[in-house]
């Protein structure tokens, strides 16, 4: 390491125990020479932060380093000095320090098309401020709140707008995952084809689920960048209640997907059956519902979906018209109450069910959806 490497054009050093490298009298990695080193990967080995291997890379990837991650000025000095870079994988969690560091003018990396960033909020702030993406592609951010604020997110959210604009130039699919009470995923996808394989994702870490989300629908509300349509997908433990989430989805009329698994699926058949505080059904454009490996009651979804198809007490008012005598101007005023009922739903998928399976009640939800739209395999996998 402390000879010349003339013609080295990748590098890549792995170590189990994070360690930094240490060069004795006097000695420098390739003796201070420039070899055509493209490609950079540091995973758990430290080297000196303002080596010249550090210059004109393409591509870079730095990890497990733990106490040896370099500051936020020398991550963005190294940025700084690879004006050809194409791709950049930073996890490296540094630390929030009380000041904020001297950022410096922003700067360009105009070949850039795949940036992922696994730091604090502050130390991606720091970065997403400071760094302009003209040609991006993909974006990854993993913000871990193990010490920072949780009021940074917003910024971040604001100083990445760019970012996703960039990535898509039109409209996006959005995918909203809960898989644990302080973890939250927040995935983009261009619509269409015409852009495929272009992604921007956001992760939260050490942060409660329900204010994250609470977040980023404002900042996506004011954003001028909105998705065309959202998927959720619950992948929570038993115990957990969805009832503080699924208030926070009122007038958030663009999901179209829902996907649950092992879930308390009560609270969501409730959201689903009446008005939420916007006067107007919970997930009002909701097309498609994939259930997997849930409690649930089967007469909760069988009377969600009466009511959403507008067939709740359908028999006593029918028995109460032929007694009364109601003429053609009623059934005008019925169907005019029916008409902002939700649109009916394209698919109602039930595997692994928990427990026996209430054949009779599920027949009836069949019924109401057709058989083209309604599937249950008890004993699917995923």
């Amino acid at each position: 390491m402390n000879a010349p490497a003339p013609v080295l054009q990748s590098l890549e050093m792995k170590s189990m125990a994070p360690s930094q490298l240490y060069f004795q009298n006097g000695a420098s990695m390739f003796q201070n020479t420039n070899p055509r080193l493209r490609r950079l990967g540091l995973h758990g080995v430290a080297i000196p932060w303002d080596s010249y291997i550090l210059r004109g890379l393409q591509y870079l990837s730095l990890s497990t380093l733990d106490n040896f991650v370099p500051s936020c000025k020398e991550t963005l000095e190294i940025l700084r000095a690879c004006p050809g870079l194409v791709e950049v994988d930073l996890s490296l969690k540094l630390t929030a320090t009380v000041e904020t560091p001297k950022k410096g003018p922003p700067f360009t990396l105009p070949q850039l098309v795949s940036m992922s960033f696994s730091l604090s909020p502050f130390s991606a702030l720091v970065l997403l401020e400071t760094i302009r993406a003209p040609s991006v592609q993909s974006v990854k951010l993993d913000l871990h709140f193990n010490s920072d604020p949780s009021h940074l997110l917003p910024r971040v959210i604001k100083s990445s707008d760019a970012l996703l604009a960039t990535a898509f130039g039109g409209q996006y699919r959005l995918r909203i995952t809960f898989s644990h009470p302080r973890r939250l995923s927040w995935s983009c996808e261009p619509s269409g084809t015409h852009r495929h394989g272009r992604k921007f994702e956001i992760r939260t870490w050490d942060k409660p689920a329900v204010e994250t989300l609470e977040e980023l629908l404002i900042e996506n509300d004011a954003s001028p960048f909105t998705p065309e349509l959202i998927e959720l997908s619950f992948e929570f433990p038993y115990h957990l209640n969805i009832s503080t989430l699924l208030e926070k989805f009122d007038g958030v009329d663009r999901i179209t997907i829902i996907s649950v698994g092992g879930c308390d699926l009560d609270p969501l058949f409730t959201y689903m059956s009446s008005a939420t505080t916007y006067d107007d059904w919970g997930f009002p454009k909701l097309e498609r519902l994939i259930i997997y490996d849930c409690d649930y009651g089967a007469s909760l979804l069988l009377s969600m979906l009466e009511a959403r198809y507008g067939l709740e007490g359908d028999d006593e008012e029918d028995e109460e018209d032929e007694e009364d005598g109601e003429d053609g101007e009623d059934e005008e005023d019925e169907e005019d109450g029916r008409r902002d009922l939700p649109p009916p739903l394209k698919m109602l998928k039930i595997s692994h069910v928990s427990g026996e399976a209430d054949n009779y009640i599920l027949g009836l939800v069949e019924d109401i959806l057709g058989s083209g739209c309604f599937e249950l395999d008890e004993n699917a996998e995923r």
